[in-house]
């Protein structure tokens, strides 16, 4: 009601201003008023700032014919049911993201190089490269059907990678790396045995969409300030961090590079995150939440055989 008052009552534009860095989009009702906005625009960039909009990177568009660009993404109205008849629909940028792809697919094939510890090391920063993609395209509304496009291609070059290895074709809740990732998908990838371990790589297509939500940047799982503000907001608690990955490549790493105690293995590894996660965040010992940026994670009983503290 607002808003129609001042369309009313005043000369005032409507307009959304939406920023990342340097990189803009400002969304209005009209045509007219886009030509109004670029023009108050420029003027104010020359006189205040002393700088001049991209006449390649700057245009005029209306969103229900042709999409937006912008950070990866590609923003359009589509026919829905709503209030004025359309709805929004967001894609991952088909360049951008096939770049993304034709990149990954290349790091795949060079898996085929590596034997042992630097195998599993490089798998581990492939599975994280692909959950990061996964990740950053949640919020598009069409990020499965998308995503899904390249995620049998690539598990594909995979295998081939693998299948001098002893690849087999395995169902992902039944391998021991990102278990959590991993535990609602029955779909086959492909995976090798290390040290009695099953190893796979994971599915671009293992990604759900997730609305979101404008929000305070002190909001975080990691502190009670954070999962306060989150808890005011939404009325909820904040869901405790959940990790397969993030604090696991630095140990990873070292790991391959034989610097970790012999107890320290790629075993201990895989089941640090599954603990981290079972335990909801909290240490197992004194039951204080964990920082994952300062994990420090201790055996009950370090003098147990080797077989028994990785079990």
């Amino acid at each position: 009601m607002k808003i129609r008052a001042l369309r009313k009552r005043t000369n005032l534009k409507p307009a959304y201003l939406i920023r990342y860095a340097d990189d803009w989009i400002l969304i209005t009702d009209t045509k007219t008023n886009a030509e109004k906005w670029k023009r108050r625009i420029e003027k104010y960039l020359d006189t205040k700032l002393k700088l001049k909009l991209s006449p390649d990177k700057t245009l005029i568009t209306n969103v229900r014919k042709s999409p937006i660009h912008f950070l990866g993404f590609r923003y359009k109205q589509i026919p829905g049911k709503s209030r004025t008849g359309w709805i929004p629909c967001t894609r991952p940028d088909d360049k951008r993201l096939k770049a993304k792809v034709d990149e990954l697919r290349k790091r795949i094939k060079q898996l085929r190089k590596y034997n042992g510890e630097q195998l599993i090391h490089q798998i581990n920063i492939t599975n994280s490269t692909i959950t990061g993609i996964g990740n950053y395209y949640k919020p598009a509304t069409m990020v499965n059907v998308e995503l899904n496009k390249y995620a049998d291609s690539l598990l594909y070059t995979a295998y081939k990678a693998f299948k001098p290895k002893g690849a087999q074709w395995t169902p992902a809740n039944e391998v021991n790396n990102l278990i959590n990732r991993h535990a609602s998908y029955t779909t086959k990838i492909p995976a090798i045995k290390f040290n009695e371990l099953t190893i796979g790589i994971t599915s671009l297509g293992f990604v759900k969409w997730e609305k979101a939500y404008l929000k305070n940047p002190i909001e975080t799982p990691y502190t009670p300030e954070g999962r306060n503000a989150y808890k005011e907001r939404t009325l909820k608690k904040h869901p405790l961090p959940r990790d397969d990955i993030t604090l696991s490549l630095t140990l990873s790493k070292l790991i391959t590079k034989g610097q970790t105690d012999p107890k320290y293995n790629f075993e201990y590894l895989m089941n640090r995150a599954y603990a981290f996660n079972r335990d909801k965040g909290k240490c197992k010992v004194c039951g204080n939440p964990i920082i994952g940026h300062e994990l420090e994670t201790h055996h009950i009983n370090p003098n147990l055989p080797l077989n028994q503290i990785n079990c």
